[in-house]
């Protein structure tokens, strides 16, 4: 199994992201982070082309989370 952290740490989904870190490195698991992606993407495109305003990946969001998917 590979875990994956929510694309951004704000409201609950920091909470739930260090919730997913600990039990990647406690069970030994993959964890694929595309946080960094998303902030350097955010510097160029508006937050709603990459999330909704519920912090889940739009198309387009989903799209860069694939690419660090895919790398694991």
């Amino acid at each position: 199994p590979i875990l994956c952290a929510y694309p951004l740490d704000r409201g609950p989904f920091e909470q739930v992201n260090d919730g997913i870190e600990e039990g990647a490195r406690r069970a030994g698991l993959a964890l694929v982070d595309a946080r960094p992606s998303f902030a350097a993407a955010l510097e160029r495109l508006p937050e709603g082309e990459l999330v909704f305003p519920d912090g889940h990946p739009t198309a387009l969001g989903y799209a860069l989370l694939a690419r660090h998917v895919l790398a694991a």
